[in-house]
């Protein structure tokens, strides 16, 4: 009978340190989980910050030749891509929005083949506004999320997550 009462009382000290673990892991998956909004919201604010339209950044010669309307679509390409280069989101969103007024312009002219071309350059411009960092901050999330479900990818976080935080 002893040796029945101290494998009963183990049995019910495993049991409660089993439901204490398991009330721990699933507290600590939300605390980090909600610990990442703050983070986001952070990032979010910093993004617009970055990327907003800045008068001290305007080109004013670049901006003269794109008004004058002399410039080819490859001209509008290899602009957005110096101001690109030069980390300059408010010039790359004047040339892109100069390179869809001309693309609506050619289209009207029924010349598909530049309106394509201008198209392209308006494109790329739009893509510069911080967006991509946020949807590589959620990817990241959303893999610490399956990490933390999954614990034995815990092991794996650099060979998910490495070129994302080097891309960053």
């Amino acid at each position: 009978y002893e040796y029945a009462a101290k494998s009963a009382r183990f049995e019910a000290e495993y049991q409660e340190a089993k439901a204490e673990y398991e009330k721990l892991r699933r507290e600590m998956r939300d605390y980090k989980a909600n610990g990442l909004k703050p983070i986001r919201s952070e990032l979010e604010k910093a993004l617009a910050d970055a990327f907003a339209a800045n008068p001290e950044h305007l080109d004013a010669a670049t901006l003269e030749l794109l008004k004058s309307g002399i410039l080819s679509a490859d001209e509008h390409n290899r602009l957005i891509d110096k101001a690109t280069a030069d980390n300059n989101p408010t010039m790359v969103r004047l040339i892109a929005k100069h390179a869809k007024d001309r693309a609506d312009q050619a289209d009207a002219d029924r010349n598909t083949d530049a309106a394509r071309a201008f198209r392209a350059v308006a494109y790329k411009g739009n893509s510069v506004n911080g967006n991509s960092y946020l949807e590589a901050f959620d990817v990241m999330t959303s893999c610490f999320n399956r990490c933390m479900n999954n614990t034995a990818l815990i092991s794996h976080w650099d060979e998910l997550n490495g070129e994302i935080v080097e891309r960053f």
